[in-house]
């Protein structure tokens, strides 16, 4: 079991080396930043930022007007922050007492700015003032930019996984981790498998900048959010799969008469009593109402399912938990489920793209 996890999580690891991926989806320089120019200029900037689209103000003290007296240069200030890249430009406009002719004039000119935000947040690139296009200027900002939003796929959510999903409390360690990997907080569980049963993954930026991992000593319930991703440990929750796991001693009378939480009649015709269908796990929920019916119904009613594998209540934890799988693996004898194959159509058999 736990080289098939390991085959998982090296696959897992092998595509995110194979595509490139951002550090933030939406940076963000709003707030008053500090732009400081090769030339010895610097600039005050007030950024203002909805979305990717840039706006604002900014300003710097000019000394080749009039080297007697500095003039403050200023203007409004447009562009975008789009993926790893901001481009704005900068209205300078300022009016200036001429020294030779005492005479009140205008001076005008577009600084046009272009940089790039690595992985840190920092911000650099170059910069064109259109009155002077064939001098180009390297700048920095002195502040950092912000994550505004993580990108949606730099969580891997490995299958048997429970994305967008919280198990509370039972809590024995916590630790931060130094990159968004659901995989390594799974793997952390596994490999403390004298104690851990299940874990808890936070997405970054909810608790902190960093994403942290929770171990926990008992299966806690799970609830919606979009906060985690959790997970019970495999070589716990698959015990009922393997030779002298708890659950093929369960007595087979007695698991009979208590169905379900006791619902008598519960496994109808054409469903496989006392079988498991290991692996191809897709997906997998806790059952509030302990009924094979209901795991049934989920896999008949999505389309890409090809299985499912109803586990009693006990056997996993206090609750029934469903299986969906794709494709449908072969079934196994085992008291510890019910299980059931739907009829073949292309949507189920197709692997996903």
């Amino acid at each position: 079991m736990k080289s098939i996890i390991t085959a998982s999580l090296i696959a897992a690891a092998l595509a995110l080396a194979s595509a490139p991926t951002r550090a933030c989806e939406q940076w963000d320089v709003s707030g008053q930043k500090t732009l400081e120019h090769d030339n010895g200029i610097v600039v005050l900037a007030d950024f203002v930022q909805e979305g990717s689209t840039l706006g604002g103000k900014a300003s710097f003290v000019a000394r080749n007007l009039d080297p007697e007296r500095p003039w403050h240069v200023g203007g409004p200030v447009t562009g975008v922050v789009e993926n790893d890249a901001i481009r704005f430009r900068a209205a300078w406009q300022v009016r200036y007492i001429d020294p030779d002719s005492d005479s009140i004039r205008t001076w005008a000119s577009t600084g046009v700015y272009q940089g790039a935000i690595d992985a840190n947040g920092a911000v650099s690139g170059e910069m064109v003032d259109i009155a002077e296009p064939a001098k180009k200027v390297g700048w920095r900002m002195l502040e950092p930019a912000k994550c505004a939003a993580q990108p949606a796929s730099s969580d891997v959510v490995l299958p048997g996984m429970e994305n967008d999903t919280d198990r509370g409390g039972s809590d024995y360690r916590s630790f931060f981790l130094n990159e968004r990997n659901p995989g390594l907080c799974q793997d952390a569980c596994v490999k403390d498998n004298n104690r851990c049963r299940a874990w808890t993954y936070v997405r970054p930026g909810v608790q902190g900048e960093k994403p942290v991992c929770f171990l926990k000593d008992r299966v806690p319930n799970t609830s919606a959010n979009t906060c985690c991703i959790s997970g019970v440990a495999p070589d716990k929750s698959d015990a009922f799969r393997e030779p002298g796991g708890f659950a093929p001693e369960t007595d087979r009378a007695a698991g009979a008469a208590a169905e379900s939480g006791g619902l008598a009649g519960a496994v109808e015709p054409g469903m496989e009593n006392y079988t498991d269908r290991p692996g191809n796990d897709y997906n997998r929920f806790v059952l509030t109402v302990p009924s094979p019916k209901n795991c049934k119904a989920a896999c008949d009613a999505d389309q890409g399912c090809a299985a499912w594998t109803y586990v009693r209540p006990g056997v996993q934890q206090r609750e029934a938990v469903c299986y969906v799988k794709r494709p449908a693996p072969a079934p196994v004898s085992n008291n510890c489920c019910i299980s059931g194959k739907k009829a073949l159509n292309p949507a189920a058999v197709r692997e996903p793209q």
